[in-house]
């Protein structure tokens, strides 16, 4: 009987400490699972680095620089284009009254006539200058003060040999709709402030040895402030030229008054802006002068007159026609 017990109890603790098939199916089970989702989540890892951006491994693309702003070369900067025409257009004085010889002028050679052209409202630029200074032409450069380059211009075509005055802003008739620019002399200035005004304008322009009226039309019919400008022009031995935007223009009685020399225009050569036109001009002064000796002229610095001289450049020797400063054209009283 004790036999029997024992043996019952060995088979007992036999029987508990042997696993079952059971158990050992569901111990594997979850070892599995265990080591599939261990194995799952390596993978998910691996491939999430595998497929997630990494910016220090992307190649540059392939795309151009941007030029730096230095390196972008800008159209050339078209020339100043102020009213059209800037001078008011007017009925051109009388020949007779206007191509007088001036005193005192070397006599012309026989056959030979002379013209001046003026080039008005430089200062703007100055690849305008330097076209003009490439010319084989004397002109004259009346300088617009208060522009960009109005100081240099003129040091420009003083160095190259070519006379400089000053192209003075005055009061037009439709001012202020029309505006002639800064510090303008206008009628209803005092004296004291006109000479302020065109004391300023003379300053900026070195090398000036004349003026010019900018406009006008207004301006030059009143006596009173034409005085004032031509004692100043007296006290600096300067001329004056009047570009003669109205035939009320009182400058030559001033200039007269102050024993200023002076002289008037004949001709505006640009007043329409289209080159064909403009050389059909230049023809004209060649004649105008070869009739009456000189001739005086005024223009500006277009793109359609720059090339319109160029190609009229030697037009004025074939026809005896020799282009001078306008301060040899000059006269009094």
């Amino acid at each position: 009987m004790a036999k029997k017990k024992r043996a019952q109890k060995r088979r007992k603790s036999t029987k508990k400490a042997t696993p079952s098939a059971r158990e050992v199916k569901v111990w594997l089970a979850a070892l599995f699972l265990l080591v599939f989702l261990v194995g799952s989540m390596a993978l998910v890892k691996l491939l999430s680095d595998q497929l997630a951006p990494q910016p220090e491994a992307v190649a540059p693309q392939a795309t151009a620089p941007a030029l730096p702003r230095a390196t972008v070369v800008p159209p050339p900067r078209a020339l100043p284009v102020e009213e059209a025409p800037l001078a008011e257009p007017t009925t051109p004085e009388s020949p007779a009254e206007a191509a007088s010889v001036p005193q005192p002028v070397v006599p012309l050679p026989a056959g030979e006539a002379r013209v001046a052209i003026i080039v008005d409202d430089l200062g703007q630029d100055l690849w305008s200058a330097r076209a003009l200074l490439a010319l084989d032409l004397d002109l004259t450069f009346a300088v617009l003060p208060d522009l960009p380059y109005s100081t240099r211009v003129a040091q420009l075509a003083y160095q190259g040999g070519r006379e400089v005055i000053v192209h003075v802003p005055m009061e037009p008739l439709d001012f202020p709709a029309k505006n002639p620019g800064v510090d303008a002399l206008l009628t209803g200035l005092s004296d004291e402030e006109i000479l302020r005004r065109l004391q300023g304008h003379l300053a900026q322009i070195p090398h000036a040895v004349g003026a010019n009226n900018h406009m006008g039309s207004r301006f030059t019919q009143n006596s009173a402030g034409m005085r004032v400008v031509m004692a100043e022009m007296a006290r600096r031995e300067m001329f004056f030229v009047d570009s003669l935007t109205t035939n009320g223009s009182v400058v030559r009685h001033a200039a007269t008054e102050f024993a200023v020399p002076f002289a008037r225009r004949d001709i505006f050569l640009d007043n329409v802006q289209d080159v064909d036109k403009i050389r059909q001009e230049l023809r004209r002064l060649i004649q105008f002068a070869q009739r009456n000796g000189s001739a005086i002229a005024i223009c500006h610095p277009y793109r359609e007159t720059l090339e319109a001289l160029r190609l009229e450049e030697q037009s004025f020797a074939r026809a005896g026609v020799r282009v001078v400063p306008v301060s040899q054209l000059l006269r009094r009283g």
